[in-house]
Formats: C-alpha cells, sequence, structure tokens
C-alpha cells in the first residue's frame, strides 16, 4: 500500500516508529496536511470543486472562497451547459469572453431565388448540412432574418435556410451576422436577456475546475515534514499550547484567536516559521 498524501509521500519522513502500519503513517500525513490547509485557509494543489451558485444578473460573478481558481472546465446556466470558448476566469471569479472571430462571421450576401430556400454568402463558414446557424443584426431584407436556421451546405462559401421560402421575403441585403452557436447559447453571448452573462436566480449557475496551487510551495511541504516528525518524536522541535491566545518564545512571538475559531496555529515553532507567509486571512468556503 503506498503511503502518499497531497505534499508528500513516506520516503519524507525519516523517523516513522518501528512497525508502524501504512494506515498509521497515513494517517500522520493526513492529519499533518490538514492542519496546514487549517490553518493556512489553502489548498497547495489542484483541488476539484464543483458548486452551484446564484446568478447575479452581471456578466462577472464571483465564486467566493479563497483559494485562487485554477481552471474552470464546466460552465451549465439553467443547465444549459456553455462551451469553453464563451467563458474565461481569473484567481476570483468567472466572466463573459469576449467574442472570438472563429464564433460569427460577417454575412456576404443574400440570395433570393424565388420558391427556393433563402441562401447566404459566408465565406469558409465551416458548417455541415444539418447544423445550425444563428442569424443577429440582419439589415435590409424584410421581414427580418433575426433567428436560428438548420442549413444545408450549398458550397464551401454559401448555405442555405433550411425551412424558408424566399419569395415571402424583399429589398436588398445590406449587412448581417452569422454565429456557430446554440440558440441557448446565444441567448447569453447576444444580450437577448436583460439580465446579464449570469442570470439572476437560486443556484441556477453550476461550475465546475480547480483551485488551490498549481504546485506545492518548498515551504509548506518542509512544514508538513515537521509536524510529520514531531508526531513521531516531540522532542525534536519546540512545541507550545496552541489554545494560548499569545506567547513568546525567545526573539520570536504569536498572537491567536480563540480556539474555537479553529484559527490558532500548528503548535510546532518550526512549522509556523515556515507557513506564516501562506496565511490567508479567511477561511476557506466549501466545494466539494
Amino acid at each position: 500500500m503506498a503511503v502518499e498524501g497531497n505534499y508528500i509521500t513516506e520516503s519524507d519522513i525519516d523517523n516513522f516508529p518501528a512497525g508502524y502500519t501504512p494506515a498509521q503513517k497515513q494517517s500522520v500525513i493526513d492529519i499533518a496536511e490538514d492542519t496546514i490547509e487549517r490553518i493556512t485557509h489553502d489548498y497547495f494543489y489542484a483541488k476539484h470543486f464543483s458548486i452551484a451558485i446564484n446568478g447575479n444578473g452581471k456578466n462577472q460573478l464571483f465564486l467566493g472562497f479563497m483559494p485562487d481558481i485554477l481552471s474552470v472546465t464546466a460552465i451549465t446556466l439553467s443547465e444549459v451547459a456553455l462551451s469553453t470558448s464563451l467563458f474565461s476566469f481569473d484567481n476570483i471569479s468567472v466572466f463573459r469572453a469576449a467574442l472570438a472571430t472563429a464564433q460569427c462571421k460577417a454575412v456576404e450576401s443574400v440570395t433570393l431565388p424565388g420558391t427556393d430556400p433563402v441562401q447566404i454568402g459566408l465565406t469558409a463558414h465551416g458548417f455541415i448540412t444539418g447544423e445550425t446557424v444563428r442569424l443577429i443584426s440582419m439589415v435590409g431584407i424584410i421581414p427580418s432574418l433575426d433567428g436560428e436556421y438548420g442549413i444545408t451546405k450549398i458550397d464551401v462559401d454559401s448555405l442555405a435556410l433550411n425551412g424558408t421560402d424566399s419569395s415571402d421575403y424583399s429589398e436588398s441585403f445590406i449587412s448581417g451576422i452569422a454565429c456557430f452557436a446554440t440558440l441557448a447559447e446565444l441567448h447569453y453571448l447576444t444580450d437577448e436577456t436583460p439580465d446579464g452573462y449570469f442570470p439572476k436566480g437560486t443556484k441556477n449557475v453550476k461550475i465546475t475546475g480547480t483551485y488551490g496551487w498549481a504546485a506545492c510551495p518548498a515551504a509548506i511541504k518542509q512544514a508538513v515534514v515537521v509536524l510529520c516528525r514531531h508526531d513521531n518524536d516531540s522532542t525534536l522541535y519546540t512545541a507550545y499550547d496552541p489554545g494560548l491566545k499569545s506567547e513568546r518564545l525567545g526573539d520570536y512571538s504569536y498572537t491567536r484567536s480563540d480556539v474555537s475559531t479553529g484559527t490558532f496555529l500548528t503548535g510546532v515553532q518550526q512549522a509556523d516559521v515556515l507557513i506564516k507567509h501562506y496565511i490567508r486571512r479567511k477561511p476557506i468556503m466549501g466545494a466539494i
């Protein structure tokens, strides 16, 4: 049985008592790592999260937990899964992505050939028969061609709008845009809703991804080693009662909150020195 945690493995600890089982060693490592995470309010590896939160009616949504966001792999708005090209993220939030040219292209022409379906010119459109296109901001043709259509590919630069009869339209095409996304996505992408990219609702936005650190800092790894070695031999390091609100040990002093808040330090001076620059100022919110 392999003994390893998120930051260290059994081989990093040189003083496990003789006869310790793998389960006992694993427990020592797990407790040390959990202590570090609880005190620093952070994860020092890429930890998966999956949350459902309320939409805020805006184009940016703050997720509300402290560890830095490393990746966002999926966003679902009221059960509509958005393609990854439609959103982006930073270390604390997700937001609407800038519209890429590959998602929308300018319509170059509209042909009304009698009773046949309406045809549009779209250079290197990339569609195949049976897919859908969303036309927006179409100007000139009456009535408006704005809407979603199944298409039939005519050639690489033109396609027909299934279900249309060109005899139902008149006037001359001026300008317009064809978008390569589903109607559900474009409901958000083209501002057809007054509620912003993340419409207001109760737990209507589901987000999955990872947060924490892409790689564990050396100081954190060493702090875990110190706590494990201290657990195996309490005489190795300078220990103190972590329940005390304050204490001075030589030139090193501590100020702590009440034990009931869970914000006290490790109880081992050498580990505290290693983690002190990594302590965040609010607790991790649940996201598992």
